[in-house]
Order: C-alpha cells, then sequence, then structure tokens
C-alpha cells in the first residue's frame, strides 16, 4: 500500500522554510528567523544575483575535484555583495551598511 502524505506535508516538501535562532552579529543576542525556500518569482530574482558566485565556484570544480573551505570562503568574500544580497532574500533580513 502506498504511503499517502497529506497536504501539509506535501507543502513541506515544495516549501521548506526552517525556523533558525541565530545570535546576533551587533547585540550577541538570540536571534529567530525563517530561513525559505525560494518560491517562483524570489527564485528568478536569486538566480541572477548567484549567477556570477556560481559560475565562479564552478571555475574552482572543474579545475580541481576537492574544493577546499578556504576556496569556497574567497568566492564568497569576492561576491559578498550578491551572498548577503541572496542571504536577504531568503531571510527576508535587510542590512544596513554603517
Amino acid at each position: 500500500m502506498a504511503d499517502e502524505k497529506q497536504p501539509d506535508d506535501e507543502l513541506g516538501v515544495l516549501f521548506p522554510d526552517v525556523e533558525l535562532t541565530i545570535t546576533g552579529p551587533g547585540s550577541g543576542k538570540p536571534v529567530q528567523l525563517t530561513v525559505k525556500a525560494f518560491r517562483f518569482l524570489p527564485g528568478l530574482k536569486a538566480q541572477v544575483l548567484a549567477r556570477p558566485l556560481v559560475d565562479a565556484l564552478a571555475d574552482f570544480v572543474e579545475k580541481d575535484e576537492d574544493v577546499e573551505l578556504d576556496t569556497i570562503a574567497q568566492v564568497l568574500s569576492d561576491h559578498a555583495e550578491a551572498w548577503i544580497a541572496l542571504i536577504s532574500l531568503a531571510t527576508d533580513l535587510t542590512t544596513s551598511h554603517s
């Protein structure tokens, strides 16, 4: 007999939003946030934002099968604005530069 899922379960698979508690970078206090799977329109925006970052990571993967954590950190650093914009889009958080 097939495992029947309820509609709520299916939505959880399609849109696996995750609730997290992180430490606020400025305050050091716990901050609750939701990391969302990208829906259609935000997903299109995310693809545009992520393209240079993904291309840079792909360049390293094509050159070497074992990509080191330092390499990933460097790519994220090189594309910090895109990385921050993607995180902001996924969490509905905005950033302010002071």
